[in-house]
């Protein structure tokens, strides 16, 4: 049984309508959530991927929302692999994402010359949309800069932006309050899902709901105030900025926006947020502010819309308050970019490289690369245009090894990144045979597997008519390996 703090419902029951709207959320506060994903058309368009699904009994619903195009909550006839263990998932043709947790992303107009910050980024899965949503245009694709604060929650968020191949990456690790100081006016959008109490957790643990207390709603309203100021001096004039938060209290959603637009004067307006089947904000007094723009956010219910507690918002920035010009010398800079490798010539190895082994001529409008002493990455162009301004714990995604002998090693993210244009050196296999390797399991080696050649292949999953990557495979022991790059 899920215990809620009395303080919590003290706090809500002005958003409900009463006792009895009351009890329908005490008891959806004990429901499990139903499994949702989040597809990466940048690898499989939505009608590939609802293609490929429908033969293998997946029951795909946009429900209770439309408004995100690309998220699905998910029904399967067949369980005997775990949604997190089939080769589609493993692969990485989609993720599992909350329903609700996909719209704020969605709500970004992204261009392709976009360089969007998301300030809190950790674990990963907003900044794996606006990412996926730059790489789908198949034009330039800009960058996404995805921060956090703390060192652990940063190694989260590479591995799993890894394991997505969002190339267009680049994870900073400041604290959210910096950017609009040293960054004014620099980034198309900003995302700013926010820290908060966690109400969303009910479903995982009663923990957050068990132990609300209105003091330390007090001390992350206020974190989430200076946050966002941040994020709108960072932004650029007319450009967008959304706030969000996993909450529903009243505290941290609606007085966060009449704070912020009480702050800053009118150079800073909340912009509608059409969303089908949601809930508006709260229309009352929150603290010492009224929130008289209620209608133009929206908020998610668990006994409503069957998901976690949600909010989220849209402001625009029409002018600059900013009253201090940007420092010249400011401590987001560079440290050390001179061990990062960014030359023409890097450029021309690695498309030799490409073209030689496996037959792939490189796309210079897509894609950039950079080297430290054991490792490529390949990132977006528009790196080239952010680098001189910050500095970057990771960027883009290790696409080969350097040996000491100054040879190029592919690792698996090679395979999944330029499958595409690959004309050799590739291997197209069984879904019974992919579905085994994706679980580590090593495929016996036939006649096309001569390790006089070249050890590396791109094993390929032919569906109809198309291809599509699955890894990139090693010969070992007279088998192909999976594990050599685990």
């Amino acid at each position: 049984m899920t215990t809620i703090a009395p303080e919590f419902l003290e706090s809500i029951m002005p958003l409900l309508q009463d006792e009895q709207e009351k009890d329908a959320f005490i008891e959806a506060c004990t429901l499990p959530l139903k499994k949702s994903i989040t597809i990466n058309t940048h690898k499989a368009s939505l009608d590939e991927f609802l293609a490929i699904t429908k033969p293998r009994w997946w029951h795909l619903s946009p429900e209770p929302f439309t408004d995100a195009p690309n998220s699905f909550s998910i029904d399967r006839d067949d369980l005997t692999h775990a949604l997190g263990n089939t080769f589609l998932y493993k692969s990485w043709f989609f993720y599992i994402q909350e329903i609700a947790a996909s719209m704020p992303a969605n709500l970004i107009e992204t261009k392709p010359w976009d360089i969007i910050l998301d300030v809190c980024a950790a674990p990963w899965g907003k900044t794996s949309q606006l990412a996926n949503k730059l790489l789908a245009t198949q034009e330039n694709p800009w960058l996404v800069i995805a921060n956090d604060i703390a060192a652990s929650r940063v190694q989260t968020l590479a591995h799993n932006l890894n394991l997505q191949w969002m190339y267009n990456t680049a994870i900073t690790k400041f604290n959210g309050f910096m950017f609009g100081k040293h960054l004014p006016n620099f980034f198309d959008h900003v995302l700013v899902d926010a820290p908060c109490s966690w109400e969303w957790t009910w479903f995982k643990s009663d923990y957050a709901l068990k132990f609300w207390r209105q003091e330390e709603i007090n001390k992350i309203a206020w974190t989430q105030f200076q946050l966002l100021i941040s994020a709108i001096k960072a932004t650029k004039v007319w450009w967008t900025i959304i706030y969000s938060t996993c909450t529903i209290n009243a505290f941290e959603n609606e007085w966060v926006l009449a704070r912020i637009l009480e702050f800053f004067q009118g150079s800073v307006v909340l912009e509608t947020v059409t969303l089908q089947n949601t809930e508006d904000g709260y229309n009352g007094q929150v603290w010492d502010v009224s929130f008289d723009q209620w209608a133009l956010v929206k908020r998610f219910w668990p006994h409503k819309q069957k998901t976690w507690g949600f909010f989220v918002s849209k402001l625009r920035k029409v002018a600059d308050k900013n009253d201090k010009p940007a420092q010249q010398d400011h401590k987001l800079l560079p440290k050390n970019h001179f061990k990062i490798r960014m030359h023409k010539k890097l450029q021309q190895e690695v498309a030799t490289y490409a073209k030689k082994h496996f037959g792939i001529v490189i796309d210079t409008s897509r894609y950039f690369f950079i080297a430290t002493k054991e490792s490529v990455y390949v990132t977006s162009p528009a790196f080239a245009t952010v680098q001189p301004h910050l500095h970057c714990e990771k960027v883009g995604i290790p696409v080969l090894k350097i040996d000491k002998r100054l040879w190029f090693r592919p690792t698996h993210y090679f395979g999944l990144i330029f499958w595409a244009d690959a004309t050799k050196n590739t291997l197209q296999r069984d879904e019974a045979t992919i579905q085994e390797y994706v679980l580590w399991a090593s495929i016996p080696a036939p006649s096309d597997s001569d390790p006089w050649t070249y050890p590396y292949k791109i094993i390929q999953r032919v569906i109809g008519e198309k291809r599509y990557p699955i890894s990139l495979t090693k010969f070992v022991d007279w088998a192909r390996k999976n594990k050599w790059w685990k």
